[in-house]
């Protein structure tokens, strides 16, 4: 089973290789005709994240206030947490997120041009040289 948990960090305590990330869900989202509402909509969440995934998020947070952490991982019961606590797999921000999008796009247009300078090579036997050249 995978938790994933998103929104902006409450309390974090750092020790050793672990931070401690306390989270707080405080309404219950939209949910299916039929399904019914939780008997309390606040829900505590403890997410454990290792340090070197941290430091990353907590840099973006810093950067961005309107960022939101990202986090999936385990989660469990734990007879001295009154709330859910998470061992995470993967911790990042939606900016973080975005930023691979926008990178992959534009790998992904110069692949693309790439791709017909070496079609208008060989194909049409003509060099190519600037994405200019594909339009004439």
């Amino acid at each position: 089973m995978k938790l994933t948990v998103i929104g902006r960090p409450g309390k974090v305590i750092e020790r050793g290789d672990v931070a401690l990330v306390a989270m707080r869900s405080e309404k219950a989202p939209s949910l299916p005709k039929g399904v019914p509402a939780p008997p309390a909509p606040q829900a505590d969440y403890m997410v454990l994240v290792g340090m070197k995934q941290w430091r990353k998020v907590a840099a973006a947070l810093a950067a961005d206030p309107a960022d939101k952490v990202i986090m999936e991982g385990y989660p469990t019961v734990q007879p001295e947490f009154a709330g859910v606590t998470v061992y995470a797999t993967s911790a990042t921000t939606t900016g973080i997120q975005a930023g691979k999008r926008a990178a992959q796009t534009a790998t992904t247009k110069h692949m693309t041009i790439s791709s017909a300078c070496f079609y208008a090579r060989i194909t049409l036997n003509r060099p190519c040289q600037t994405s200019g050249d594909l339009l004439s």
